[in-house]
This record gives C-alpha cells, structure tokens and sequence, in this order.
C-alpha cells in the first residue's frame, strides 16, 4: 500500500492502531492506511467487472467485491462525520473538561489490547462476520446505548454515573474498533475477501477501490458533514427541541443510517463462505481463551522485542519519534484544539451547541482539505521511480516544511492581534482559518516522507511483524500522551482557559518540537 493514506485513515477514530504484521501501515487516524491516489484506467463499474471472472467456487465475484467496497464507502463516511463531532459531542456526554482526554486514553487504551488478539480473531472468524458483528456493535453503542443513557441521566441528574458508562462504552468501542480495523478496506480486508472468497482481486481494482475510498473519506468532510452541521443549527432554530437533543439525535440517526447501508451490503451481497480452501484452513484455527491468551502474551513478547530492536537503530526511531508527534498533535487539534477553541472563542461568544458544532466542522473541514490537496499533490510528484515503493524527500525539503508549518501555525496567536480594527472578526478569522488550511498542508510531506522511510526499513527487517507491532504501539500511546499533555497545559496557569491561551500554547508547543527535529537533524543528519 502507498503512504498517503496514513495521514488520513478514518483514525482518528481508528488512527495510529492499525499497523499490524504486514509490509504495509494500517489505518486509525485523521490523523487512519497507506494508498497513494493513483490514476486507473477504466470507468467505475468496468473495473469491477472487467478484471474478474463473473463466477467462481459458485458465487458471485464481482457482486463480492461491489458488496464489500459499497459496505465501506458508508462505513468512512461514517468515520468521517465522526470525525468532524465527536470532540463536541463528548464535551456535551461528560460535562467535564478532561472528558475528551480520559475517554480518548480509555479509548486508545482498548485499542492497544484489542490489536494483540484481532489478527487471530480475523483468522478464525470469518470476513462476512466479523464485518456484520463490529458495524452492529457500534450501531448499538453510539445509536441505541449513548443516547438512551444520556437521556436518563438528563432527566434524572445522574451526570457522573454517565460519565462512567461512557468511558467504559468506550472502552468496548475501541475494542470493536481494533477488529474492525483488521478487515477494513484501507488494512487487509481486500486480502482477506480473496483469501476466504477463493477469488482474485486484480492490482488495479484494488487500487481502484483504495482511491475512491479515499476520495470519500476526504470529500465527506466537507459534502456530509458541513451541511450535516447546518441541518442542526437550522433544526434548532426552527424547532423548540433542546440543541443537544436535536445534535445527538441527528448524530445518532446518521450513525445508525449509514450503519445499516454497510450491514446490508455485508449481509445480503456477501454470501456465506463456501470457499473449501478457507473452511478447512480455519477448521485448523483454534479460539478459545488459552488461544487468545497465548496470542496476547506472543504480542506483548513482540513489542518488547520491537522496542528493543528500535533503540539499536536510533535513527529509525527518532522517525518514528517523528511522525508519531506529528500525527498525534494534528489528532489533538482536530479533538481538543478546534473544539476548545469553539468553546472559548472571541469572535462568537454567544454560539449555543449547534453553532459551535458548525464552527468545528468547518474548521476541521478546511484542515482535512489543506492535508488531502497536498498529500495528492506530493504523493504523484515525489514517487521514487526504482519501484521500491520509496518516497524520498532531501532533508533541506523536510527542513523548509517545517519552518513553513511553524510559521503558519504561529499565525494562530496573531490573528488575536487585530481586535481593535474595525473587522476584526473576519479579519481573525480569516488568519485563523489560512493558519489551520496551511499548517495541515505543510505537515503533509514530512508525515509522508517519515511514514514512508518507516515502513521500507521495517518491511524489509527480518524481523519486521515485531517492529510493526510495537510501531501501532507506540503511536497509540503517544496519541493518548499528547492530547492528555496539551488538556493540563491549556489550564496552565490559573485554571481558566482563554482563546489567547489555546492559540498560544498550540502554536509554542509545534513551534518548540520542529525547532528541535531542525536541530537534531541538522546535527545527527540520517540516512535511510
């Protein structure tokens, strides 16, 4: 798999945990996957249809095939609207402004335990399944049990009983999370459609389903989820409903509507597995609790051993360093940052939850645009032509991007700087809006090039299912360490959080960390 697509797996609610024993990254971060947006020959429907066989073992290939891409194009929009709430929608479930960073490390947490036994739950379980049982799973915890239990403890003031149920929903959300990671589209799920199905997905039909599932993802930001958000500011306003109420209950319907689409793909266009090959290759797989025991305590042997492996290559390490800051802070600002700083903005201190829910969404949406139109733009120009699946960048070209995204970001705290013009306001947030767009499209090539260096070096180790394992390790825990870090630093001093605060941390904090990878770089210069 190519690299752009790391940057923007649906991660951020399955972001960083997804790099698995394969050559290739997984997904889980806006931060989720690894495909390059190339150009394929055909029309959409010809490329089903025109590489593969129409009938094999007796089924269908291509209704398969269509079934499971059509399942997850819903499920990334899906992720994408996600995406573009859930630090709105977490600050309304807890009431409680370290909510976001509890339930994200609960969620991290469940991730990391959950990746240590998916692999062998996806062996044993078979594709179809596995598909049907974690889309039903969140259907019922985001659409049937959040809601219900929000409700209740509304009408009953039985705040903090909620705020525990939804730590520990998320902890079982993060778990569902991690298998289903294993068999999406963006990891190993075309793999595994082949392997269980008994068919062959061309090369170029699975790079055709790579680029138009990234595609929606990318565009769903902004054609989903912004009108998404003004449906609920204008319900509110033409409505006597509660925001929250309308916010959550639009959320929770679009969740489980676009939950039902994959779920009818799954069920009624993937028939039950006939494949011989795969039933008597999974008759031999054994689940039980001493299997799954085993298998997790294999794993944590494995990230011991990755550890250990990554200290000896200490400039492996410090990419992996690298790019795991980098993607855990762009995941911060999409979940704390931008919410934080809708909460306590200047420019609109009177927005109610729906109008701060669209200030998020349009922020976040302009971000994500920044990342995907110079990841597409770079991926196609940097691409090494050795066929070695290697994107190279010079140093000076890293160097130069991140004193770019240094810059932009600082226009953050400048944009406060014009309050006594007449335009103030737009004039802020206008600086406010080019920072966010021109930090996200600089911090694209590093995040690439540090991905990329990454994954050639580890595919080709001996020993390279143990570094994957501790790499999808370790960039879930710096994910949980970084947004928890910034929590506590936007309080200091005084306890009160400000914009000047918000805007000026996050712009020291990047500024701090790309003068020292300048300066480590510039004096430890590194190879592949």
């Amino acid at each position: 798999m190519a690299v752009y697509d790391v940057l923007n797996a649906p991660l951020l609610e399955e972001d960083s945990s997804s790099y698995g024993n394969s050559s290739s990254f997984g997904s889980s971060s806006l931060s989720h996957n690894e495909n390059m947006l190339l150009p394929v020959e055909g029309t959409y429907d010809s490329m089903f249809d025109g590489n593969m066989g129409s009938l094999r073992n007796g089924v269908d290939n291509t209704s398969i095939c269509k079934s499971y891409f059509y399942g997850q194009l819903a499920n990334v929009m899906k992720s994408a609207v996600w995406w573009s709430m859930i630090g709105v929608l977490v600050n309304n479930f807890t009431s409680s402004y370290y909510g976001l960073s509890v339930t994200r490390c609960a969620f991290n947490f469940a991730l990391i335990l959950g990746s240590f036994v998916a692999n062998l739950i996806a062996e044993v379980v078979n594709i179809r399944k596995l598909l049907c049982v974690t889309t039903m799973c969140r259907l019922v915890i985001w659409s049937v049990l959040i809601p219900v239990f929000y409700s209740v403890s509304q009408t009953y003031s039985m705040e903090r009983p909620f705020w525990v149920i939804f730590v520990i929903l998320m902890v079982v959300d993060g778990f569902q999370v991690s298998l289903s990671n294993t068999v999406d589209l963006d990891y190993e799920g075309v793999d595994r459609i082949s392997h269980q199905y008994d068919i062959i997905v061309p090369d170029s039909l699975h790079q055709h389903m790579n680029n138009v599932y990234q595609m929606v993802f990318d565009f769903s930001f902004i054609f989903v989820s912004v009108p998404l958000a003004l449906v609920i500011l204008l319900l509110v306003h033409k409505t006597g409903l509660g925001e929250e109420f309308i916010l959550i209950g639009v959320f929770d319907l679009v969740f489980f509507l676009l939950s039902m689409i994959s779920l009818s793909f799954y069920v009624f266009g993937m028939p039950v597995i006939k494949s011989s090959q795969y039933l008597a290759y999974a008759r031999n797989l054994n689940l039980s609790l001493f299997s799954v025991l085993s298998e997790f305590c294999s794993k944590l042997k494995d990230n011991r051993d990755g550890f250990k492996i990554m200290l000896m290559k200490p400039h492996l390490m410090r990419k992996l360093l690298y790019f795991s800051f980098e993607t855990a802070y762009e995941n911060s600002i999409y979940l704390l940052i931008i919410p934080q700083l809708a909460y306590n903005n200047k420019w609109f201190p009177n927005l109610g939850t729906s109008g701060i829910n669209l200030f998020c969404v349009c922020l976040i949406s302009l971000s994500k645009l920044g990342t995907s139109i110079y990841g597409i733009y770079i991926t196609n120009k940097i691409k090494n032509d050795s066929n070695d699946n290697l994107y190279r960048s010079k140093p000076g070209t890293i160097i130069k991007c991140l004193l770019f995204s240094s810059f932009a970001i600082l226009l953050l705290p400048v944009s406060l700087m014009f309050e006594d013009l007449p335009y103030f306001r737009w004039l802020s947030l206008t600086l406010l809006s080019v920072s966010l767009f021109l930090f996200f499209m600089f911090t694209t090539l590093p995040k690439i090039t540090y991905s990329s260096i990454l994954q050639y070096n580890i595919s080709n180790h001996p020993l390279s299912y143990k570094l994957f394992d501790f790499v999808g390790t370790f960039i879930t825990l710096v994910d949980a360490l970084v947004i928890f870090g910034l929590s506590f630093l936007l309080k200091f001093p005084g306890g009160v959080i400000t914009t000047e605060k918000i805007l000026i941390y996050t712009s020291v904090a990047y500024i701090l960390y790309a003068l020292i990878q300048i300066v480590i770089e510039v004096m430890r210069p590194s190879n592949l």
